[in-house]
């Protein structure tokens, strides 16, 4: 009975410090990611207020103000300096709610930009949504100057 209660103490003490621990990384380990995107191809009467929501490694680290999906956009966010994962989707404005656009809502194909990246300090993503296509591509990935 007694070690259950001082393991249980020791765990609590653990979890306490872990959960006070500041993950945040120094400057010099994160970098300045820029992503520009536009829907090209649209059709007259289907375009929709839409905004972009960025994940890295599965956080979200940032999303654009929202514009008419026919008008270029952007987004600057802070990652990791390295390798990282980067998930950036679409959503839409209906009704007074904000819609992921992918196929399982009704979209004509997933406005959903999923890689894998080695981020330098600064970078710069275009994305094209292209309604024409039907898919997401990346125009251009690289170090900004």
């Amino acid at each position: 009975m007694i070690r259950s209660t001082f393991h249980t103490i020791m765990l609590l003490a653990v979890l306490c410090s872990m959960a006070s621990f500041n993950t945040t990384l120094p400057a010099d380990y994160t970098a300045a990611l820029q992503i520009e995107y536009q829907a090209t191809g649209t059709i007259e009467g289907y375009s929709k207020i839409t905004k972009l929501k960025v994940y890295i490694d599965g956080l979200f680290v940032g999303e654009s103000e929202p514009k008419d999906q026919r008008e270029k956009n952007s987004v600057s966010v802070k990652v990791p300096q390295g390798v990282h994962r980067i998930q950036c989707y679409a959503y839409a404005l209906l009704d007074g709610k904000w819609e992921l656009r992918d196929m399982k809502n009704e979209y004509s194909f997933d406005w959903i930009y999923d890689a894998y990246r080695t981020f330098p300090a600064k970078s710069k993503l275009v994305l094209d949504f292209s309604v024409t296509d039907k898919k997401t591509s990346q125009v251009s990935f690289g170090k900004m100057k």
